[in-house]
């Protein structure tokens, strides 16, 4: 999320004639980047935010909604880059840190992506978003059981979170316990019917424990909302393998991997 900070006042103003400063040229730039980000305009936005830094580069927020939207944009070393500036200005933010470590993440730097995760709850350890993302990471270092700590914490502030429960199924789906993770998607999908990763891993889950028919109508239901999913679309292709449709299958993870999936 862009965060935002006091705007603009008319009576900051000096020098002959009412002249602006260089520090309120720098707020109104930030000002507009903010504004551009509201309608939509992302790359005109992080083009405002440059134009604020270069004329106040001790700003943190604008470093930071630099990087949010690089993140969004899967440019994730120059997110990095942006929010290892706003820390160093400002380390008191959680979500500066929370950010950082979300960008490491993707970045595939997970022990760096753990560190200032761990910034982020040493400022506030009951950040249920931030344990869901340290949960994350977890999982993709394959460190399920501590993975899966991290997700009970964040359930236990935030019962309804679909996300922890959905990342808690998929934990445990990793650890081989089909059962248990069947039953965190079903709660997340009974919080959210149409969150996709929920019924795709609902799917694939079925599909291991031999239960076809009922993975294939979850898969086909998380790729009709989310038509993008490189990990939906291997699954579907492992299923339609498992069915004989080779043709099928190849198509599928072909699919998978044009959109960055598979192996």
């Amino acid at each position: 999320m862009v965060s935002q900070r006091k705007r603009y006042n008319k009576k900051d103003k000096d020098g002959p004639k009412g002249a602006m400063t260089r520090t309120t040229k720098a707020k109104l730039a930030f000002d507009r980047g903010v504004e551009l980000v509201s309608i939509g305009k992302l790359e005109e936005a992080i083009k405002a935010f440059d134009d604020s830094l270069f004329l106040d580069s001790n700003n943190a927020l604008a470093w930071h909604n630099k990087g949010t939207l690089l993140l969004q944009q899967g440019r994730y070393n120059e997110a990095v880059d942006c929010f290892e500036k706003a820390v160093l200005i400002d380390p008191m933010k959680n979500f500066i840190w929370a950010n950082l470590g979300i960008a490491l993440s993707r970045s595939k730097r997970f022990d760096e992506a753990l560190v200032a995760l761990d910034k982020a709850l040493g400022l506030n350890d009951r950040d249920a978003k931030v344990l869901v993302n340290v949960g994350s990471t977890l999982i993709d270092m394959e460190r399920y059981e501590e993975a899966i700590r991290r997700l009970d914490k964040a359930i236990e502030l935030q019962p309804y979170y679909d996300k922890a429960w959905c990342n808690k199924g998929a934990a445990l789906a990793n650890m081989g316990k089909h059962a248990e993770a069947l039953v965190c998607f079903g709660m997340a999908l009974e919080i959210n019917p149409r969150y996709a990763k929920a019924l795709l891993g609902k799917g694939e889950t079925l599909r291991k424990i031999g239960n076809p028919k009922e993975a294939e109508a979850a898969i086909d239901e998380g790729l009709k909302l989310d038509p993008n999913n490189a990990e939906g679309w291997f699954y579907r292709g492992s299923l339609l393998e498992d069915k004989g449709d080779r043709q099928g299958a190849k198509k599928a993870k072909e699919q998978a991997r044009k959109l960055g999936g598979g192996p």
